[in-house]
């Protein structure tokens, strides 16, 4: 046998199923030897890549004579197209009887012929074993049973499950062979309860070729390389950039276009580099490199480069684009919501400093409203009707934020404006300039900022002119500065320069007086009617608000989007449900469930313990899953359950309100009694 041939060997129990055998080799033909073994046997699988069992009652068996490389995978079998056919013409007024080879496979074929849309047949399983009790019975049958005088006898023919095909596949290696194949087509005869997969499999197709003439249009140049550095794939625009080494090499590495420094980075490190300016037969180019990584595997890099003039002609777009939001302060000290003690003494703060000319440093975490507040202060001072110029001084990469501040000269670096270009400093002339994440400025440019702020001149990149401005500075930070002077991060000078007049601002859980003001302002600028239960918003003020202002504001509009005329607790984001159950700080549902019959709400059975542990994962990942899902995981955990069982189990749960069973793609939820139910057993969830 060649080598390079891969060894299946799939079991049957008897002749008739010798197709399954006859369809694989139809599939992976070239690729494949495919030898049949009926049950019971052990013949010819010691040295097989994968052994295909029609029962996982066979597992501890093979698995004891196989190679511990080889592939052991329970087959699915699905009906052929025209055997549902055959099926659709059964009277449906009476009891039949579905003849497998084992009691399991009966029992999941009449599972699927009720998922094919069949449910209204009266099946019930049965085996080939209980013969003498099928003589005058209407019976369906996978294999011919002559012996037995039926009243009728329907014959239906099986095949392989597509996702079957598709699993022996990617375990064998065959991942980059099965992008040529028309596994579609290859399976047109035979119908599968998994449309979900078809239709991913004919999307993906799709997707596939619209992303290969995608990366061979964009302007971009695009390539990938595999986990050994080969290449993969290059489009028209990277040929063109590496045109000589193409020329030479049609399959060139990764060492060939980056340095060993780069290589080691994304490969052994697994970090990104972005925007990172090499050369290229004297021409400068712009490399980002991006490690390929899913489920924690690492599958290779991929590449983008770009001339730098391309880059350039981007980033001058980008610039207008920031200078012109920068340009107008929209808030004023009336826009600033609260009665709190703290945000009073700030407002009255800002009112006061906003007549100065001294430079402010607004103080507070992240999402506190630092910009609101300097925007007001700048609209209620001397200058308001002069430029505010907003920039982020972590927004933008160091090489660029020096020659966005203080402007350059022409020929200040390669790609510089023709005529040069005037910074944020000047544009800010008479007006304010506020810098938000001052703390984030680098070392070399806060000595620049200090010169500005002391002899009010600065000097363009590339440039040996001075130029005098006249500006106001707003500073605001989310860090503690002195902590960043001790850690010689910041200038002391500076500090010191810097922040004359101070504003603290408080945290929304230091003025939790003000988030009723609040959510009804949100409500009224958004022009939202719903009402808020008493209950709901005693958790909104017990939650701890780390993202402050700005996510109280996205929990009033997810609330918007929830549609409900009152919001209650059960509608308000599961994080803040999920804190407050932790923290105990309200009274929650979970107290009642104390007081049922304990005995009948909370599950017991290992399936359904099992069940609510991964949906308790799939929770704190804020994603839903299925019952598919759901399957897949308990045969990992060797918890031997059907598909079909699945689903009673989470049919149950959700009677008792543990579960929310959602309709197609959005899967199954724990609902805050799931979650409840989940904190008072979570001791006994540990071993699943």
């Amino acid at each position: 046998m060649d080598k390079h041939l891969k060894k299946v060997v799939i079991y049957i129990y008897d002749n008739e199923e010798k197709r399954y055998s006859d369809q694989i080799k139809q599939i992976f033909g070239k690729h494949i030897v495919v030898e049949e073994c009926y049950v019971g046997e052990l013949m010819g699988v010691h040295h097989s890549d994968a052994v295909l069992i029609p029962s996982f009652d066979l597992f501890n068996d093979i698995k004891k004579n196989v190679p511990q490389s080889c592939e052991i995978i329970k087959y699915n079998r699905t009906i052929t197209k025209q055997s549902i056919e055959d099926l659709k013409h059964l009277r449906n007024t009476e009891s039949q009887y579905l003849v497998g080879y084992t009691y399991a496979q009966a029992e999941e074929l009449i599972a699927e012929i009720d998922q094919l849309g069949l449910r209204y047949l009266n099946l019930f399983p049965a085996t080939v074993s209980a013969i003498n009790n099928l003589n005058q019975k209407r019976l369906v049958s996978v294999m011919p049973i002559p012996q037995v005088k039926a009243e009728s006898l329907l014959e239906i023919d099986t095949l392989l499950d597509i996702s079957t095909v598709i699993e022996l596949g990617l375990r064998l290696g065959f991942e980059e062979t099965m992008k040529d194949m028309d596994l579609i087509n290859q399976l047109k005869e035979s119908v599968t309860i998994h449309k979900g997969l078809l239709k991913l499999l004919n999307r993906l197709n799709k997707y596939e070729k619209r992303l290969m003439v995608l990366n061979h249009s964009i302007g971009e140049g695009y390539m990938e390389f595999d986990q050994e550095g080969a290449i993969e794939e290059a489009n028209h625009a990277a040929r063109q950039l590496y045109k000589s080494i193409f020329v030479s090499n049609e399959k060139p590495t990764i060492s060939r276009f980056l340095d060993t420094e780069m290589i080691n980075k994304v490969y052994i490190e697994k970090q990104i580099i972005e925007n990172e300016l090499v050369q290229i037969d004297g021409n400068d180019v712009v490399l980002s490199i991006y490690p390929t990584i899913s489920s924690k595997k690492f599958y290779g890099a991929s590449v983008l480069v770009k001339a730098y003039e391309t880059v350039h002609i981007l980033e001058k777009r980008i610039r207008k684009q920031i200078v012109k939001k920068g340009h107008h302060a929209k808030y004023h000290i009336n826009d600033i919501i609260g009665e709190s003690k703290g945000i009073n003494n700030c407002r009255t703060l800002a009112k006061r400093m906003a007549n100065s000319e001294s430079s402010v440093v607004l103080e507070g975490e992240t999402g506190t409203g630092k910009e609101v507040f300097a925007q007001a202060i700048h609209n209620a001072s001397p200058r308001k009707d002069q430029n505010f110029v907003a920039i982020n001084c972590a927004a933008m990469p160091e090489t660029i934020l020096e020659s966005e501040l203080f402007g350059y000269e022409e020929g200040a670096f390669t790609g510089s404006k023709k005529g040069g270009k005037i910074g944020y400093f000047e544009l800010a002339h008479n007006g304010t300039i506020f810098l938000d994440e001052i703390g984030e400025m680098p070392k070399h440019l806060q000595t620049k900022l200090l010169r500005v702020l002391q002899e009010k001149e600065l000097m363009r990149v590339g440039g040996n002119e001075i130029i005098h401005i006249d500006v106001r500075v707003i500073a605001a930070t989310n860090k503690n500065l002195t902590d960043l002077i001790n850690e010689k991060k910041f200038r002391e000078d500076l500090y010191y320069r810097l922040r004359v007049l101070p504003i603290y601002i408080p945290p929304l859980r230091e003025r939790k007086e003000d988030i009723r003001l609040l959510i009804e302002n949100f409500k009224e600028i958004n022009h939202q009617v719903f009402t808020i239960s008493d209950e709901a918003y005693r958790a909104l003020i017990a939650y701890k608000w780390k993202g402050n202002v700005r996510e109280l504001k996205n929990c009033v509009e997810y609330l918007a989007n929830s549609h409900m005329s009152e919001i209650k607790v059960k509608d308000l984001p599961g994080y803040i449900i999920e804190e407050q159950l932790n923290a105990n700080e309200y009274e929650h549902p979970i107290e009642s469930i104390k007081a049922q019959d304990k005995d009948h709400f909370l599950p017991k059975e290992p399936v359904d313990l099992f069940i609510l542990k991964q949906l308790k994962m799939a929770y704190d990942e804020n994603r839903h899953i299925g019952r598919r899902y759901i399957y897949e995981k308990a045969l990992e955990k060797k918890i031997f359950v059907s598909e079909q069982q699945v689903r009673k189990h989470l049919k149950a749960l959700e009677e008792k309100g543990i579960v929310k069973i959602g309709k197609g793609r959005y899967g199954c939820t724990i609902t805050p009694h799931g979650l409840d139910a989940y904190y008072i057993i979570e001791n006994s969830l540990n071993e699943y």
